[in-house]
């Protein structure tokens, strides 16, 4: 899967979705980009992909993953998998 982070902070993904890794909110596979939605007036900076899990920046450094979590790759410490962003909740 890939996801792409635009100048204007928005992201699009496209590619396999078998773990809710495009999040998206589906476990379905898209070819033509599709965006994935965040909380109102999140920029975001940077993205990243794992094999079944993604994650992302925001300018203000809220860290967001989503996919597969079966081993805890998400931060959220659940082995819920998550099919849209999802604030990590942790400490400086």
């Amino acid at each position: 899967h890939t996801l792409i982070a635009t100048e204007s902070g928005q992201v699009y993904a496209f590619g396999v979705c078998s773990s809710g890794q495009l999040g998206i909110g589906l476990q379905q596979d898209k070819s033509p980009l599709t965006q994935v939605k965040f909380e109102t007036n999140i920029r975001i900076i940077d993205v990243a992909t794992g094999k079944h899990h993604s994650a992302a920046v925001s300018e203000t450094g809220q860290l967001f993953t989503w996919g597969e979590a079966t081993w805890g790759q998400t931060g959220h410490g659940t082995q819920t998998m998550e099919l849209v962003p999802k604030l990590v909740d942790y400490f400086e």
